[in-house]
């Protein structure tokens, strides 16, 4: 992993970001669907997902059960094997969970968020924060065209 960032550093101007999708208010047993668009000037890097479950965004006392896939739209393929516990991807705090290899993302390509709720009676309120790397051509930030 450390040979890949030394790679992008070496060769591109970067910067750390985060995107995020909207709160996304599931039923129970529900499916919801998200767009997150990568900036048109820069590819990113895709380092870390966390993200959030709860019953009210007012309380944040009760977290509940949901499942997320990752689609790249640009290239259609799925980030992971099956869709997968939202705790699965977070980890746990003294133990987060980072991408061993990040996944990079064109510029103006699309991430697609997919959150199911597992819940047989409450709502849920969905946050999911995507951690990783802008990266801009070398003295110019320009578009990364590779």
């Amino acid at each position: 992993m450390f040979q890949f960032w030394e790679d992008i550093f070496r060769r591109f101007d970067c910067g750390p970001f985060k995107y995020s999708s909207v709160s996304l208010a599931l039923a129970a047993g529900a499916t919801a669907n998200a767009t997150i668009v990568i900036k048109e000037n820069t590819a990113f890097a895709l380092s870390r997902i966390v993200g959030w479950s709860f019953l009210s965004p007012a309380t944040h006392a009760t977290l509940t059960q949901v499942t997320v896939m990752l689609t790249d739209q640009g290239s259609g393929r799925t980030l992971m094997d099956r869709k997968l516990p939202l705790e699965i991807l977070n980890g746990f705090s003294a133990y987060p969970q980072w991408e061993p290899i990040p996944h990079v993302f064109a510029g103006n390509s699309a991430i697609g968020v997919e959150i199911t709720s597992l819940e047989a009676a409450n709502a849920a309120v969905v946050y999911l924060v995507l951690y990783g790397v802008h990266m801009y051509n070398k003295g110019t930030l320009a578009p990364v065209t590779e």
